[in-house]
Order: C-alpha cells, then sequence, then structure tokens
C-alpha cells in the first residue's frame, strides 16, 4: 500500500490524550476499547499524516506513547506517508504528493465518559465544516419493493462530498440503452452535484458486452457520445475525463461505484429506475455505502480497485474501451 486517501491532522497533545486513554482501557480490561484503539494504531500506520508540532518532545513521552512512536519512527524512516508541520499556514501549501482534499483532524473530547472509546475520538473539521462529510444520516437502503427506502440519488447526501472521480462497475448497465439513459444521469447529478470548488472530475464506466456483435463498433461510439452528451447537459462548465471499458463477462459479477471519499455496493445495479422514472414496486435491491475514513471499508476497497486495475493491465493490445484511461483512483495502489 502506497497511499490511503484520507489525511490526518494530530498534535501532540491529541496524541497524549490518546495514549492516556489506551493505558485506562488496558487497566480496566475494557476488550472493545482495546480493539478500537488496535483499529487506531493501523490508521496511524497508513493514513497520510500531519504531526503539528512546535516544541521539543520529552524522550520518554516518546518512548512510552505507542502512537507518538509510531508517528515519529514511521517519519525518520523515511514514511512519505507521514510530515511534520511546525506551523498551520504549512497545511495550505500546495503539495501534489499529499490529498490536500482528505483533511481531518483527530481531536479527544475530554468531557465525554471513557471508556465509551467511539465517541471520545472525534473527526473534526479543518476546515470549519469538514466533519459534516462523515456524518451521513443512513448508510443502508432499500430500493423497490414494498420496504423501499431509497428516494432518489441526491436524498443519499452524498453530493456534499468535492468527489473528483466516479468509477461505475455494472455489467448490464448499458444493456438497456433507454434505461441507462435514464439512470446514468441521475447518479452522476446525485452523487456529484453542484459543487463549484470540484473543476475536473473523471468518470469511467465499467460494463459487459458481446465483442463478437457485429453491431458492437457502432454500439460503443454511441454509448461514448451519449455519456459526453449527458455531461455536457448536466455540467456545462466543469472538465471530465471520461471512459467506457467493455470487460469479458466471466471476470464481471458484482456492482460498485467507487469515488475518492467512499464506495457504494448495490445488488440489481445502478438501473434503478424503469422507463417512467419508477423505482420496481415488486423486486428489491440492497445499496450499501462505506466511507474511506474506516479502514476496514478501505481495505475492500483498495481490493475491488486493484481488481479493476487487472481488468485493464491484463487486457492491454486486445482492450476494448472508449474515451481515456482512468488514473486517479488506481495512485492509492
Amino acid at each position: 500500500m502506497k497511499a490511503v486517501p484520507t489525511h490526518l491532522l494530530t498534535n501532540l497533545n491529541s496524541v497524549q490524550q490518546l495514549y492516556l486513554f489506551r493505558e485506562e482501557a488496558f487497566d480496566n480490561r475494557d476488550s472493545m476499547a482495546v480493539a478500537s484503539f488496535d483499529s487506531i494504531q493501523k490508521a496511524f500506520d497508513n493514513y497520510f499524516i500531519s504531526f503539528l508540532n512546535d516544541q521539543s518532545i520529552d524522550k520518554d513521552e516518546i518512548s512510552k506513547n505507542i502512537f507518538l512512536r509510531s508517528i515519529l519512527e514511521n517519519y525518520s524512516s523515511g514514511r512519505k506517508n507521514i510530515r511534520l508541520v511546525h506551523n498551520i499556514s504549512e497545511l495550505s501549501k500546495p503539495d501534489n504528493s499529499w490529498h490536500s482534499n482528505f483533511l481531518f483532524q483527530l481531536s479527544i473530547d475530554l468531557a465525554s465518559n471513557f471508556p465509551e472509546a467511539k465517541t471520545d475520538l472525534t473527526l473534526k473539521s479543518v476546515p470549519k465544516d469538514w466533519d459534516r462529510y462523515f456524518r451521513l444520516p443512513k448508510y443502508n437502503f432499500t430500493i423497490g419493493g414494498v420496504a423501499s427506502d431509497f428516494s432518489g440519488w441526491k436524498n443519499l447526501g452524498l453530493d456534499k462530498l468535492p468527489i473528483s472521480s466516479l468509477y461505475i462497475i455494472d455489467p448490464y448497465f448499458l444493456k438497456d440503452s433507454k434505461r441507462a439513459a435514464i439512470n446514468l444521469p441521475e447518479v452522476i447529478k446525485g452523487l456529484v452535484g453542484n459543487r463549484s470548488n470540484v473543476k475536473a472530475i473523471e468518470i469511467a464506466l465499467f460494463v459487459k458486452h458481446d465483442l463478437n456483435d457485429p453491431k458492437f463498433q457502432k454500439t460503443k461510439e454511441a454509448n461514448y457520445h451519449k455519456l459526453n452528451e449527458i455531461l455536457k447537459d448536466l455540467y456545462p462548465n466543469k472538465k471530465f475525463k471520461s471512459s467506457i471499458f467493455y470487460i469479458p463477462e466471466s471476470k464481471m459479477h458484482d456492482r460498485y461505484l467507487f469515488t475518492n471519499f467512499y464506495y457504494l455496493s448495490i445488488g440489481k445495479g445502478f438501473n434503478v429506475y424503469n422507463e417512467k422514472g419508477k423505482v420496481d414496486g415488486q423486486k428489491s435491491s440492497n445499496l450499501d455505502i462505506q466511507l474511506l475514513d474506516e479502514p476496514n471499508a478501505f481495505k475492500v476497497y483498495l481490493k475491488r480497485l486493484m481488481e479493476v486495475r487487472h481488468w485493464i493491465e491484463g487486457s492491454i493490445g486486445n482492450l476494448e474501451y472508449s474515451g481515456e484511461l482512468p488514473s486517479k483512483l488506481f495512485s492509492v495502489l
């Protein structure tokens, strides 16, 4: 793993408090709290971390504090996911090697009653309102059927995230061109939203197709033209790097959507609306949202992205696609 698309800002005081809470958890033999600290330790080992500190650190503190030692040892060994920051203004300096859009602050809520570790350890905002991005009212939805609670992509609350990449993996997404023409704009509009701070977006579709179909090349051209027509209609002032990949059916089973903030999994695909713009009233499909600030979710994200990259790399020479090769999300592999 070269990088994790979560940029964590912390300082000496927070790391000291984190250590004290961990010691109390061990003293109280609180297994749930200890497990949560193990997860935090993995995050410290893997996340991009900016350690803000403008003072000397006592050697005894380094020796006893596992979190502080992890940060400093990784930094001194040349790990590129750690940087030391002496002044808050340094965070605004442009640096293409850092995921500046993923900036969260680990802080300790001293008012909370330990051992409620998951409420004690919070992601707070840098900039001011950043924490709201990872506060979704709901993470699992039923689309269609009698128990449907899905009311549109926009109502998932994900459009507030300034995503710059969107990869859709769905073998049958373009099979029915009429339904795709209804559903594709809804997905893009609902997830990309109208954020003015994202000027360029990379979008890629991964679908299956019968490559022996004599009409394949014509269909391929029509699909790509329609994709760019949709993007231009929705966002005339944004730049898009678009592509459609045609993957052998044997390699595609699940349906996913990847962005640089989260991934979605959906049981029966992203064509959730019929030609009348309605969801199926009889059959249902599950939709799950996984945010990348959670280490276990990120592991699955990496695994799935690796599969997609292997599809592309394993087909070089006879790869069927339209547009430009996607690259942004693969930079974390």
